[in-house]
Formats: structure tokens, C-alpha cells, sequence
């Protein structure tokens, strides 16, 4: 970033994935979009041409920009404007690490560490009880994040198997687990690891005074609640509204998204 950093410099943490950035079914006619993530040559995800000017303004003069979300750090690097201009801060796994200059911050994996190590049930143990539980009720795939959490995929998001993980959940709550749905996919996370833990984390080590967050699902709710102004998209999966949500739905929400953003902190300047 080009820009002279104080502590009144806006700091924009944003989820990434149907906030801004999306998947091809979001694409409509007449939406002038860009191709910014790629696998194996396959096109993932986009955003209006606009809304990726915008971003790109955000980064480069008029915010530190930190992308905050569930994917690791490789699948977060895939995205074009993440890898073509590394972030001075990264937070990764829903708030599982943070990366400063492309390493993990060391202050906050010894925390996790001691988190982890005072926690009963291990996400191993879980997974055995998750293939034991969906292995006849299209259970897709277990992925095991280091141990941290697990994010399970289904063939089909089926009324059956949404029960059968509600239930489930009302268990796991007991044992400092919680569970959010996404799709075909369900994410089984410990209660130490939270996108809203991290932010505050930063927040306070920085001593950052104007913070702004965006975020579109559960997972991000509490992220808006801790900075001083939060966005979501008007296709938010919460009902909460506490923070400025679009007029508009899908990719343009994106890009009005990133326009308010880009308001606000020129007015705060």
C-alpha cells in the first residue's frame, strides 16, 4: 500500500466468498464481470469489473485491506488480486491463523496451540463420528484441518441429512463444537476458532482506530459486530441488521459493497 499508515488509517477486513468474489451461477446478463480465480485452468470465481477497480483502489491508497475466511491459506492465494499482491496481514481457516508477510503470526498459533491442547474432543474423533453417522446418507468428503476443525461435503444437502446435523450440533454444542451449513457443506468448528477472535486480535495488537468488516454468512456475523462499521450483502444468509446491507443481491451486491467501503473511507480521510 502506498499510503501513509496511522492508527486512523481504515483497516477493511472482508470474507471473500459470496461477499466479494462469485461463482459462476452468479454471473447474469448484462453484468460486466471478471474472471479472478482460477483452478487447473477451470474459472471459479468473479466480480464486476468495477467492483475489482474499486478493490484495487482500497488497497493500493485508501484502506489496509485483510481478507478474512474460511479457506486456507493456499485456496485464499489462488485468487488473483491475493496473489498477484500479497496482503501485509492474511486470516485464514475462519480465524485458525493469521499471516503477517506470508507467515504464520507467531503470538496467535501459540495461542490456538494452548486452546486446542485444553479442548476434551479432538476433530479426529469427530470425524470418526461424522463417517459413522452419514457414510450411507451421501457423505462426500471429511476434510481434516490440522486437527482444528472439519469441513464435511455432501453428494446432496437433503432435508434428511439437515436434520440429522442439527441434531448433531445440539450434541457438539455441549462439547465446545458448532456447526455452520453452507450449501453442501457443513463446517464443525471449535469454539476457539472465530473469524470475530482474530479481527479483535489484530484490532487491538495494531491499535487500529477505524475498522471496517464485510461478511455475507453466519460465520461473519459476530466480525461485524466488532469493528466500527460491518456491510453484508442483501443475500446474507442471517437475518440480523445491524450493519449496511445492499440494495442489491449476488455479484452487483459485491460491487455496491466495495463502493460504500470506498465512500467511507475517503470521507474519513
Amino acid at each position: 500500500m502506498n499510503m501513509r499508515e496511522t492508527k486512523e488509517t481504515p483497516v477493511f477486513f472482508s470474507d471473500l466468498d459470496r461477499t466479494l468474489i462469485f461463482s459462476k451461477k452468479f454471473q447474469k446478463e448484462g453484468i460486466d464481470s471478471l474472471l479472478v480465480e482460477e483452478k487447473d485452468g477451470k474459472p471459479i470465481s468473479y466480480m464486476t469489473r468495477e467492483g475489482f477497480s474499486i478493490l484495487q483502489e482500497l488497497k493500493k491508497n485508501e484502506s489496509i485491506f485483510i481478507p478474512v475466511s474460511t479457506r486456507t491459506w493456499e485456496t485464499m492465494t489462488r485468487v488473483g488480486f491475493i496473489k498477484d499482491s500479497l496482503p501485509e496481514w492474511m486470516i485464514c481457516d475462519n480465524g485458525a491463523h493469521i499471516y503477517h508477510n506470508g507467515e504464520r503470526l507467531k503470538e496467535w498459533e501459540d495461542h490456538i496451540n494452548k486452546k486446542r491442547q485444553e479442548h476434551t474432543l479432538t476433530a479426529s474423533q469427530l470425524e470418526q463420528t461424522i463417517r459413522y453417522m452419514f457414510e450411507d446418507k451421501g457423505l462426500k468428503d471429511i476434510i481434516n484441518r490440522e486437527d482444528i476443525y472439519l469441513m464435511v461435503k455432501f453428494e446432496e444437502m437433503t432435508g434428511e441429512v439437515r436434520q440429522s446435523l442439527e441434531v448433531l450440533n445440539l450434541s457438539l454444542r455441549k462439547k465446545g463444537y458448532r456447526m455452520d451449513i453452507n450449501s453442501r457443506k457443513a463446517y464443525l468448528l471449535p469454539d476457539y476458532v472465530r473469524k470475530e477472535d482474530a479481527v479483535e486480535f489484530l484490532i487491538k495488537q495494531q491499535g487500529w482506530d477505524f475498522t471496517i468488516s464485510a461478511g455475507d454468512s453466519y460465520m461473519d456475523l459476530e466480525m461485524l459486530r466488532k469493528t466500527t462499521h460491518g456491510f453484508a450483502p442483501r443475500h446474507k444468509s442471517f437475518t440480523e441488521d445491524f450493519m449496511h446491507v445492499t440494495h442489491q443481491k449476488g455479484m452487483l451486491a459485491g460491487e455496491e459493497l466495495l463502493n460504500a467501503v470506498q465512500h467511507l473511507c475517503r470521507y474519513v480521510r
